[in-house]
């Protein structure tokens, strides 16, 4: 064999294990999105679901751990074939079996606090003086930690979005009154938020407790929770429900409990007060995750 020839036959092999095992998606949203981005192209790391070739060789979706960034299928919509939806990008939060909750923005996993590790951001306000304040606020715009600049008041009140650590570094600038971050208060409902049932009276820093469903596992249905599950019975796991004021019916059946089929996830932008994630659009079917964004 030829020295050219080899180093075909190595290229081959190469490409043939990259198509199996790594992907590289065009996503339509970022990490850390202020909800009106493009994208980027992520270098994905292929993980077992139905859509993928060569399924038997892909390490199990168990290996995926919390915090790590995924790839995955827009869950959102229901009628393009899997492959035509949109891909996004977010962090896993949620494992399947977990119990999730967020308090005043804080993240509750299980009954214990997380302490995130990875850099967030938030939405803040700042409010400033008077005098000369011009060229402070033209610092602030030019500032290249600061995400997003909305004008509230002219000249005194302004919106950003930063990380934690930037927004208590500007608090020392002369000319601040004061820099508060932006937080919704409990109950305060709005309909942008999943389920958008009006007895579940969530938000995006006041959300759950909710159950993220696991393979195999029963969950009692009340007409209390059936809207944070209507969803997956009747969309992802291809089940005809009907629910009124006393009973649900699942394929002609009453029934008070459901055992799912799929495992789902649960996952949160880093840019926690801007673009969509499953506080907007619920749970992320097993068979939507595309894999592990290795590389941008």
């Amino acid at each position: 064999m030829t020295k050219k020839t080899l180093y075909l036959v190595l290229g081959l092999i190469f490409l043939i294990f990259f198509l199996i095992f790594f992907k590289l998606v065009k996503t339509s949203n970022l990490l850390v999105d202020e909800g009106n981005s493009q994208g980027t192209f992520y270098l994905v790391k292929k993980f077992k679901n139905e859509s993928n070739w060569f399924n038997s060789l892909l390490p199990s979706q168990k290996k995926l751990e919390r915090g790590d960034v995924v790839v995955y299928y827009d869950p959102s919509v229901s009628d393009p074939e899997l492959k035509d939806k949109d891909k996004l990008v977010g962090r896993l939060i949620g494992l399947p079996g977990d119990a999730l909750t967020l308090i005043d923005k804080k993240l509750i996993i299980n009954n214990k606090v997380i302490d995130e590790w990875y850099k967030l951001f938030f939405k803040y306000r700042v409010t400033f003086s008077d005098n000369n304040t011009a060229s402070l606020i033209d610092e602030f715009k030019d500032n290249k930690n600061i995400l997003l600049w909305e004008e509230i008041v002219a000249g005194k009140a302004y919106e950003f979005i930063a990380a934690p650590e930037t927004a208590k570094e500007l608090e020392n600038c002369d000319g601040i009154i004061n820099i508060r971050m932006l937080t919704m208060q409990p109950n305060e409902y709005v309909m942008d938020y999943f389920p958008k049932v009006p007895n579940v009276l969530w938000n995006k820093d006041h959300y759950g407790p909710v159950y993220i469903p696991q393979k195999d596992v029963t969950l009692a249905l009340t007409t209390k929770n059936i809207g944070i599950y209507k969803r997956i019975i009747d969309v992802f796991e291809d089940h005809k429900i009907i629910i009124d004021l006393s009973k649900i019916e699942i394929d002609g059946v009453s029934v008070n409990s459901y055992t799912f089929e799929k495992d789902y996830y649960f996952v949160l932008n880093d840019n926690r007060d801007s673009g969509k994630d499953s506080r907007y659009y619920g749970f992320i079917p097993s068979d939507h995750i595309i894999g592990k964004a290795i590389k941008k």
